[in-house]
């Protein structure tokens, strides 16, 4: 499969399986949200609610 025809949700799915290997609990859902939100949005905020819904504490 193609880089370019990967959605967001089958991306995140490889992503989050480490960490559920791990013991670690992440909200895919959470994650699509951000990065299927609005591209206008500042960079900086799409980053922070990144992070936010990865569980980092707020800065």
């Amino acid at each position: 499969m193609s880089l370019i025809s990967r959605t967001p949700r089958t991306v995140l799915a490889g992503w989050v399986r480490p960490d559920a290997q791990a013991g670690r609990e992440v909200n895919a859902d959470a994650l699509v949200d951000v990065l299927t939100s609005d591209p206008d949005s500042l960079a900086e905020n799409l980053f922070l609610s990144f992070l936010d819904r990865l569980g980092f504490a707020p800065l």
